[in-house]
């Protein structure tokens, strides 16, 4: 790269890079850069899709929105409709198959109920979908499921 002119750099991490020990690495440097954001619980990042704004066309399957958080953070919403109508049909599965999971799981005992909820706590996708009421029953979270629809076929760029 010596022999290259380069007059600017800008980094390019796709979610799997974007820990918040790294994200605020490249935030500190005066190189531009583009970081594709996962779910992780940072507020911002939570906010974004949350801004009003107006998408825009830029593909025939593909729209974007700018959301700036602030006079430093400016997020790229991507909103990918092929992506849309493809994690909803995922979600339709996972959750049909821990409906099969847990029917009946109210007239075990606490502990093959405790066993049940073990074996689905292996599967990330049904685990995530699932909530345990106070009484130790096992229930589809439908709130969770209700945020989830909100974020389909969408992804962040900070």
């Amino acid at each position: 790269m010596r022999d290259w002119t380069l007059a600017t750099i800008v980094w390019v991490t796709d979610r799997g890079f974007s820990s918040e020990e790294n994200s605020h690495y490249l935030r500190q440097g005066d190189h531009a850069y583009i970081l594709g954001e996962s779910s992780a619980p940072d507020q911002r990042v939570k906010a974004a899709p949350s801004r009003p704004g107006r998408y825009q066309d830029v593909a025939e399957n593909m729209r974007v929105e700018e959301a700036r958080i602030s006079d430093t953070d400016r997020f790229v919403i991507c909103h990918n409709l092929e992506s849309a109508v493809r994690d909803k049909h995922m979600r339709t599965q996972l959750v049909t198959h821990l409906q099969e999971l847990i029917a009946d799981t109210d007239t075990l005992s606490d502990f093959k109920r405790g066993e049940v909820r073990g074996k689905i706590a292996d599967k990330l996708g049904p685990n995530r979908h699932l909530r345990t009421t106070g009484a130790g029953k096992l229930r589809i979270d439908h709130a969770r499921i209700k945020a989830e629809e909100n974020l389909d076929g969408k992804y962040l760029l900070r």
